[in-house]
C-alpha cells in the first residue's frame, strides 16, 4: 500500500494525539526526531567527505529538532555550526542551546558562504508553518537556498505543508537534496525531487497509528531512519 501523506491538519492531529501518551514528552519526541535526522545525514554525507554541518534553526519545534540533530552530528565527528537568528526563550530551548555549546557546536552570527563540503540542516519551519514568512526568515531561506547540500527536517522551510513550494518568496528557491519526514510524510513531500527521502521513526503507540491510518512502526525494521526514495 502507498505510504500515507499527512495534511497539515492531520499532522497536527497526530501530534496532539501523541502528547498525552504516558512517558512521552516533547523532549523525548524531539530527541528521537533529531537522532533520525543525524542518521539520515550520516547515511548520505559521511563526515570524511563532508566534514562541515551548518544547522539553520527556527524558533519553534523544528528548530529544536535541528538542535538535537546538531548535538548528535557533533558526536558523530562533524564540525557543526549553528545559525539561530531568532532564539526561543523557553526553558527547553535554552537548555538545548546550552547542550550544543557543551558539545562544541559553534553559534554564528551570519550565514557563511556556501561551500561544496558543507551540509545544511534546514530546521527553520515544520508542519505548523503558515505563510507569510516574517523577517528575517525570507532572507534567511533565500541565502540558505544557495547551499548545494540541504537536508530538510520534516518539511522544507517555507513550503506550504499541503501544496509544496510557493511560487515566490524565500521558500520558492529552497530545493533540499535530502528530506527527512518525521512520523509520516507530509503532503508537500510529493513535490520533493531531491536525492533521498527518509522516514524518521518517532515513538508511535499502535492505537494512535491505527487511528490515523499509519503503518505500524514494526513494518520498518530496526533502523532509526528508513529510506523511501
Amino acid at each position: 500500500a502507498p505510504l500515507k501523506h499527512l495534511s497539515q491538519q492531520e499532522a497536527a492531529d497526530v501530534d496532539a494525539a501523541l502528547m498525552p501518551t504516558p512517558g512521552l514528552s516533547v523532549e523525548s519526541l524531539m530527541e528521537l526526531s533529531g537522532l533520525a535526522v543525524a542518521h539520515a545525514v550520516l547515511a548520505i554525507y559521511p563526515p570524511n567527505a563532508y566534514p562541515n554541518v551548518l544547522a539553520v534553526l527556527g524558533p519553534g519545534g523544528n528548530g529544536g529538532d535541528g538542535m538535537v540533530a546538531s548535538r548528535h552530528l557533533a558526536s558523530l565527528g562533524y564540525l557543526v555550526s549553528a545559525y539561530y537568528p531568532k532564539r526561543n526563550g523557553g526553558a527547553l530551548y535554552v537548555g538545548l542551546a546550552a547542550s550544543l555549546e557543551q558539545m562544541g557546536v559553534r553559534f554564528v552570527d551570519a550565514l557563511p558562504p556556501p561551500l561544496p563540503t558543507t551540509i545544511v540542516v534546514d530546521a527553520v519551519f515544520g508542519f505548523s508553518f503558515r505563510p507569510p514568512l516574517r523577517a528575517p526568515f525570507g532572507e534567511v531561506l533565500s541565502s540558505t537556498s544557495a547551499f548545494p547540500h540541504i537536508v530538510a527536517v520534516d518539511v522544507p522551510s517555507g513550503w506550504d505543508v499541503d501544496a509544496g513550494p510557493p511560487k515566490t518568496g524565500g521558500g520558492a528557491e529552497l530545493r533540499p537534496s535530502v528530506l527527512v519526514s518525521l512520523t509520516a510524510p507530509k503532503r508537500c513531500a510529493s513535490a520533493f525531487d531531491g536525492t533521498a527521502h527518509f522516514l524518521g521513526k518517532v515513538l508511535m503507540p499502535p492505537e494512535v497509528g491505527e487511528a490515523h491510518g499509519l503503518l505500524p512502526q514494526t513494518a520498518w525494521g530496526s533502523s532509526q531512519v528508513v529510506r523511501l526514495v
